[in-house]
């Protein structure tokens, strides 16, 4: 009878792989090997959980789908807050962990499940630091249960460095032996074989779809970031802005509908269309607002600078404008701030179609209509607290 103690990580590279991985754990997406009816028994961090007058959770509101909805925005805004201000095209993001046991093990009446769950998550949060820790979930609503768990993988210096735990068979090699002398070896269980070359399909195979999708989302991304309309020499900032609200519109229009149709239901897809404008406006606003205000703040100075040059320049009028070379720093400052503008698209271009809509009603929600407004309604309910890190039967 197998008798193992089960630990499988995941690399996760973008913000809409974690936004991906969150939804599914908290089942606020179709799950096909989840049962409803167990959903109940299931239990997340972070949550607000009401507790009755002994002090006891109720997890029954589990089943309440705008419950686990608003529990996915706070571990996504406890990750974003996580990341380092500058992060590496290809970098690890978030690290998935998955630990259970062999599933005959579960059906020992001497094992408790409970408390093997809260070992595992218990070291995770002390092996790479609780504050890094963003995201548990404890799945009973599956044949095994097991525990799931996202971390963002900082160092001591603050940086994301995913090579230093994982990077290479022999640190993962050593992660197995502590997760094993750890948590494991406590519970009379058997540690896997060392240098097996066994891989475990059935979490390749489930991802394999959202992976695609993730993937076409991201070259698209891509592909506006590249081709992003620069701004016209003497075009005002308000101008600038709508030519590129229109053609970010026209370049994910096709793309969220196609997504949509293919994952939700044909009211569902009308909704979404009635309300795309709104989406846009409000994704595109979030990307471009700073850079609209500094390109009004260095208006007045990138014309002073161009007109008090020295070299005799024709204008595009025939006049002779003369410069030294405020002309060609006024040139390199406005590619400075498109490639700027470029980088911060970075901060939503990976955003599914999905995360798109749940911000749209954040927004609605919260009664705001920017990301800094957003953010300062939000902390004030979060600042209520989590709760507490385990659970009981």
């Amino acid at each position: 009878m197998s008798n193992f103690c089960i630990m499988r990580i995941k690399k996760l590279h973008s913000n809409s792989n974690v936004g991906g991985a969150i939804s599914h754990h908290l089942r606020t997406r179709e799950t096909d090997n989840a049962d409803p009816e167990l959903m109940k028994k299931n239990w997340f961090f972070p949550n607000d959980y009401p507790t009755d007058k002994n002090g006891n959770t109720d997890k029954s509101v589990n089943a309440d789908l705008q419950f686990r909805k608003d529990q996915q925005q706070k571990a996504m805004a406890m990750y974003k807050k996580r990341l380092p201000e500058k992060v590496r095209k290809n970098g690890v993001r978030a690290v998935e962990f998955m630990m259970t046991v062999s599933p005959e093990v579960m059906q020992r009446k001497d094992f408790n499940a409970t408390k093997y769950l809260n070992a595992c998550s218990n070291w995770a949060r002390e092996k790479f630091g609780k504050e890094n820790v963003f995201f548990i979930a404890y799945h009973r609503d599956e044949t095994t249960p097991h525990v799931s768990l996202l971390l963002t993988p900082i160092d001591e210096n603050g940086k994301l460095n995913a090579r230093k735990f994982f990077g290479g068979r022999d640190k993962m090699s050593a992660l197995q032996d502590d997760f094993y002398n750890s948590v494991g070896k406590e519970f009379g269980l058997d540690r896997g074989i060392k240098g097996s070359k066994a891989k475990h399909q059935t979490i390749k195979s489930y991802y394999e779809k959202q992976n695609q999708k993730d993937q076409e989302l991201e070259k698209l991304a891509e592909d506006i970031s590249q081709n992003l309309p620069q701004k016209k020499f003497g075009q005002s900032a308000e101008s600038y802005q709508q030519e590129k609200e229109k053609f970010i519109q026209e370049k994910l229009k096709p793309v969220v509908k196609k997504t949509i149709v293919a994952e939700q239901t044909d009211k569902r897809l009308k909704g979404l269309q009635e309300n795309f404008e709104t989406l846009v406006q409000t994704k595109t606003n979030c990307a471009v607002a700073e850079q609209t205000e500094q390109i009004r703040a260095e208006k007045d100075n990138l014309y002073n600078a161009i007109w008090s040059s020295k070299i005799s320049v024709r204008g595009k009028n025939g006049e002779n404008i003369t410069c030294e070379n405020g002309l060609m720093q006024a040139v390199k400052n406005a590619s400075e701030q498109i490639l700027n503008l470029n980088g911060r698209l970075d901060t939503w271009r990976n955003t599914s179609a999905e995360e798109l809509e749940h911000i749209a009603n954040e927004y609605r929600k919260y009664g705001v209509d920017n990301w800094e407004d957003y953010e300062q309604a939000k902390n004030k309910k979060r600042s209520r607290g989590y709760g507490g890190m385990s659970y009981d039967d």
